[in-house]
């Protein structure tokens, strides 16, 4: 699902593919998620993300629901 959501989002944003991003923001975010990503033993990376309570973890679900209703997703 949050694949999903991810490839929307790129769809969402393919026309601003043009623009580059500061090259320091995108850096400082690439870092970022890498702090929270650990390499599988098969070479697969898991991102893992700390949330602060239940109520964050409903906040996240609800919108990357409504990301995947802007993009006619359906939920596998």
């Amino acid at each position: 699902m949050l694949g999903a959501a991810f490839q929307f989002l790129g769809e969402l944003v393919g026309d601003f593919q043009k623009i580059e991003p500061p090259q320091q923001l995108a850096l400082q975010l690439q870092n970022r998620l890498a702090e929270c990503t650990q390499v599988e033993a098969d070479g697969r990376h898991r991102l893992s993300i700390t949330l602060p309570d239940r109520a964050a973890l409903d906040n996240l679900s609800r919108s990357i629901v409504r990301l995947l209703a802007l993009g006619g997703a359906a939920l596998d």
